[in-house]
């Protein structure tokens, strides 16, 4: 089964890592794959949000907010 809450958590982690590096792309990868396994979750999205602000993606980024 690919929806698994604890596998979005390590992702979400990663994702975090990542962005206060400033590697936002690879913070999108890891945000779009804990989104994938944990649906819903509302603080994946809204970290998706922030980080597609901080890759100028403004429109998109009004999606997850």
């Amino acid at each position: 089964m690919y929806i698994d809450p604890v596998k979005a958590e390590e992702h979400n982690e990663l994702a975090k890592g990542h962005f206060k590096s400033g590697d936002f792309v690879k913070a999108m990868k890891d945000y779009e794959e804990a989104i994938k396994r944990n649906p819903k979750d509302p603080k994946l999205y809204s970290n998706k949000g922030i980080c597609l602000m901080k890759l100028m993606d403004f429109s998109n980024a009004l999606t997850m907010l």
